[in-house]
């Protein structure tokens, strides 16, 4: 298994899904991540993704901040 490009080039970054919430709220589905965009792959934003996410609970393992 190859790793990701990222990993082979040193970079800082998470291996997570970023989900942004409209009220400035994030979550990260790897630990430890700060939430910044620029360090991933991935980011959603929940009002474009989900109807009624960001009033819904956070799920399991997830990290809210904000």
């Amino acid at each position: 298994m190859n790793a990701c490009r990222r990993c082979a080039i040193d970079l800082l970054h998470c291996h997570g899904t970023l989900v942004r919430h409209d009220d400035g709220g994030w979550e990260c589905s790897a630990g430890g991540c700060d939430g910044d965009v620029a360090t991933h792959d991935l980011v959603l934003t929940c009002g474009a993704e989900w109807a009624g996410c960001c009033a819904g609970a956070v799920p399991a393992g997830a990290r809210r901040a904000g």
